[in-house]
């Protein structure tokens, strides 16, 4: 559950392990369900961890685990797959656009929520690209 730090300037910044609401459906921690690939996840962090490996086995764990963080600590212990240096941005980036993209309401609450917002580090650089590509009006 991302951390988010709004300053009086109106900038939202990216961490990790928070709620803090009204920005936490947009954590990657958040049980938002969607679809990547012909499989559902309840959430992107799932979806991301369980990219990491190439064992059926440890996919399947990731994907179903209790929550996600214990599927960020799976994760971490799995076998990485070899090219997962070189396809990781890439599969983030798939999984934030089939997140939004699949959830109508999800895109409202991000169009309302970022307003006149700047959004840092590079997961808000990349939400603020899908604002633009789901042609989303803010505030």
């Amino acid at each position: 559950m991302a951390r988010r730090y709004k300053d009086t300037e109106g900038t939202i910044y990216f961490g990790s392990y928070s709620d803090f609401a009204p920005y936490q459906p947009f954590s990657n921690f958040a049980e938002t369900a969607f679809i990547w690939e012909g499989e559902r996840y309840e959430s992107l962090e799932r979806a991301y961890q369980a990219q990491k490996t190439d064992v059926p086995k440890e996919k399947l764990d990731i994907r179903f685990a209790k929550s996600s963080v214990a599927a960020k600590r799976l994760g971490t212990k799995c076998k990485m797959r070899k090219d997962w240096d070189v396809i990781k941005r890439r599969v983030m980036k798939e999984l934030v656009r089939a997140k939004f993209y699949q959830n109508d309401e999800l895109k409202k609450q991000l169009a309302v929520q970022s307003g006149d917002t700047e959004l840092l580090n590079g997961f808000g650089q990349l939400l603020t690209k899908l604002i633009a590509r789901l042609g989303v009006r803010k505030g």
